[in-house]
């Protein structure tokens, strides 16, 4: 053995550390976030290559919400990226059954009350849309069901919900359903 080095032993099995994963995945709606689900419902997990590492989403979607889900074994980068004082950024592209007014727009950056919460958004822009309203909405702190939530408390339907940025990292090039590791570019940008 070298200096420097040990071996970790447990009942005289030697202990190996873990390789880190890390993976981005473009989910499609009607898949959950979830390792285990009891209900028999397709997971990120059905979609993802074999391989040995347990791993588990950063920053779940519901089942009905798709796009950038990030998929590691890394707690410490996972803390990184949802401890709400390292303030990474998400951004959500939905569209709704109606167009906001100014003072609903308004209201979602000064905060909304749900469930004992007070929900807000740090920006929310219209964006082109051929048939349904839709919106851009960017938050650097997530509470379950945080966009959805805001939609409800305004009485707006919400058709659909899709991640499109989180922090530096982004879905482009990556069919639904799909996934790929990360660059070591995309890695270094998430040393925050």
């Amino acid at each position: 053995m070298e200096p420097g080095t040990h071996r970790v032993q447990v009942d005289g099995e030697l202990v190996e550390l873990e390789s880190f994963v890390y993976l981005l995945m473009n989910k499609p709606a009607d898949v959950v976030c979830t390792n285990d689900d009891p209900q028999g419902r397709t997971t990120y997990l059905d979609l993802l290559p074999d391989f040995e590492e347990r791993v588990f989403p950063v920053g779940r979607l519901d089942r009905d919400s798709e796009g950038l889900l990030l998929i590691t074994n890394d707690g410490g980068l996972a803390n990184r990226l949802m401890h709400p004082r390292y303030e990474v950024e998400k951004v959500y592209l939905a569209t709704v059954e109606r167009g906001l007014s100014a003072d609903e727009i308004d209201q979602f950056k000064q905060g909304l009350r749900s469930d004992g919460d007070v929900l807000r958004v740090d920006s929310v822009e219209a964006r082109p849309s051929d048939d349904y309203p839709r919106y851009e909405l960017r938050v650097h702190e997530g509470k379950n069901r945080h966009i959805r939530r805001m939609f409800e408390v305004l009485e707006v339907g919400v058709r659909g919900l899709k991640r499109i940025r989180f922090g530096p990292l982004t879905v482009k090039g990556i069919a639904k359903g799909m996934c790929r590791a990360l660059t070591d570019e995309e890695l270094k940008s998430l040393d925050l």
